[in-house]
């Protein structure tokens, strides 16, 4: 069905029947005028005879005339006698020639009314076409002649003519057939190129179609111009779409991507080539940028996470070229991230001025405590009971508010680091030693590797307190029988440190909290340990993050050398 619908069908159909009509009328019109044309030239041809024979017996009948007179006879009786053998002399050549063709006289007189030196025709049975011309004689007619042909023989004689014609008229309309066929296939062929040709423009407009010939030449020249004059303007929009710094994607109403800037691809991480004329909903990322906004609203805030890092996205969409849609991507995630850090730190210094004072004001009721307890310690030691029982656990007590106070004078007002020239794996080992209790407790390996250990100026004490910290944390998150690495690397400009715990990782919801100061997930912490650690390396000019999984955790301390 496709078939006849299509524009080859359709063309080659209207070219044959355009070209047999065209033919068969002409042809109807030939036959017709040739046929007419016959019937002519036999009247003229039987006609030239008649007045042949007309002009023979005007010369006889003279002659007869002359003879007469010289013998001073009748002339009646002269053509009596002379008349039908001197006529004879010129119907039989006649005859001879074209024995189909009939000939004769017809005299008038007194005993003389019958036919003269007749010659039949072949055809003596069928129906005959004659000619007649009178004879006169002094002003008066004499008689006639006639000739005649068998009509039968003309209408074979045309009916051949026709069919001969006939003949010519098929291998005409045949010729005529197959060049209009190829002229026509020729015409498709060049419409499907155009037709081909501006399919492949809409992926590729430097596509160029093939120079034609005629009028479809003109067309598939001025195409092309077309599709260069595009591709400059295209070109031109994709140099402004490649510097902008936001992402920038176009989106058709059936969900094709139909435009991706480099901007988009480093953001997202995906590849321009692999995205183009795709669907966008193959793509998670681009799914989610472009459902956030397609679902109403023109602009959104949206968390991405791209390359195993959460992205803050601020997405904004409008209206294109009538059904597509526009979306500007833009990464806010540094500018969002400071802002909060902003905060965070106004927040930190307002807790840390109130932290400090609360802690000034604790103090000195607990060293009053502490001091009584002890004196209560004294005079019942060795006694037992549970009054002695009471005074230990409050001496404990005092001992870890005591711990707590210095953790909050630290956290809130912290000291200026002194520094002196050491080496910080001696810090590391320090810290070691005094956690070497609680590390024989869960039966915990420490593996060392100190690949870069210079000697540079930063304060040990301050360090120490950042690994004890970061220790104890892969302690309480470790196995029984477990282990620890800790790594020295050269890092750039400086000295990277590496402590490693293989326990069950810190929880997803977890790990943007870490570093608030009184956030804990355990029984007894402070929620301070991270804080102060990160305090002590920002007062060094380094930084401290981390990496965390169901494998394990891994604490990265940064240092600059100076």
């Amino acid at each position: 069905m496709k078939f006849f619908t299509s524009l080859r069908f359709q063309v080659a159909v209207t070219f044959l029947v355009v070209v047999i009509i065209t033919t068969l009328s002409l042809g109807s019109l030939l036959i017709k005028e040739t046929e007419t044309k016959f019937w002519k030239a036999e009247e003229e041809k039987l006609s030239t005879i008649g007045r042949q024979l007309v002009s023979s017996y005007n010369r006889v009948s003279e002659k007869l005339k002359v003879q007469a007179d010289l013998l001073n006879t009748d002339l009646n009786v002269v053509k009596k006698t002379q008349l039908e053998t001197a006529l004879f002399d010129y119907t039989k050549p006649i005859h001879e020639e074209n024995e189909e063709i009939g000939v004769g006289f017809f005299i008038y007189g007194d005993d003389f009314n019958r036919p003269l030196a007749v010659q039949e025709s072949k055809s003596k049975d069928s129906e005959k076409i004659r000619v007649v011309f009178p004879i006169y004689e002094n002003g008066e007619k004499a008689g006639f002649v006639w000739v005649e042909e068998p009509k039968d023989l003309v209408l074979s004689e045309i009916e051949s003519l026709k069919a001969k014609e006939r003949n010519i008229i098929l291998v005409v309309l045949l010729i005529s057939g197959i060049l209009a066929i190829y002229i026509s296939l020729m015409f498709v062929k060049k419409v499907t190129i155009i037709k081909t040709g501006l399919e492949n423009l809409k992926s590729d407009l430097s596509y160029k179609l093939p120079v034609m010939s005629g009028e479809i030449g003109e067309i598939s020249r001025a195409i092309n111009d077309l599709s260069t004059s595009l591709l400059v303007s295209r070109s031109n929009s994709e140099k402004i779409l490649e510097t902008i710094a936001s992402g920038v994607l176009i989106v058709s109403r059936d969900g094709t991507v139909k435009e991706f800037n480099r901007a988009c691809e480093e953001l997202l991480g995906v590849r321009k080539k692999d995205v183009i004329g795709k669907d966008y909903t193959l793509f998670p990322h681009l799914r989610e940028i472009v459902e956030s906004v397609k679902g109403g609203g023109r602009f959104r805030e949206k968390k991405i996470k791209v390359g195993g890092n959460e992205k803050i996205f601020h997405i904004f969409s409008t209206p294109f070229n009538g059904d597509d849609l526009l979306i500007s991507v833009e990464d806010v995630t540094e500018e969002v991230k400071l802002l909060e850090e902003k905060r965070r730190t106004e927040a930190l210094k307002t807790l840390g001025m109130f932290t400090t004072g609360v802690a000034h004001e604790i103090r000195n009721p607990l060293t009053s405590i502490k001091g009584f307890a002890q004196i209560l310690e004294k005079k019942l030691e060795g006694k037992g009971g549970d009054e002695e029982r009471y005074i230990k656990t409050i001496l404990s007590e005092v001992r870890r508010l005591e711990n707590i106070l210095r953790d909050l004078l630290m956290y809130g007002r912290p000291s200026p680091p002194n520094k002196i020239m050491t080496n910080i794996s001696k810090a590391i080992k320090d810290s070691l030693s005094l956690l070497n209790e609680k590390l024989k407790e869960k039966n915990i390996k420490v593996e060392i590797d100190f690949e870069y250990d210079p000697r540079f100026s930063f304060d040990p004490k301050q360090m120490e307190q950042v690994f004890i910290n970061l220790i104890l944390n892969a302690i309480d998150a470790s196995e029984f029988n477990s282990k620890i690495i800790i790594r020295t690397k050269r890092a750039q400009n400086g000295i990277l440190i590496e402590i490693k715990d293989f326990g069950f990782g810190i929880k997803e919801e977890d790990r943007e909290k870490i570093f608030m100061p009184f956030f804990t997930t355990k029984e007894k912490g402070t929620g301070l340990g991270l804080p102060i650690s990160q305090k002590i390396v920002e007062m060094h000019d380094g930084k401290i993050w981390f990496n965390s999984n169901k494998d394990g955790t891994t604490f990265f301390v940064y240092i600059p050398i100076k």
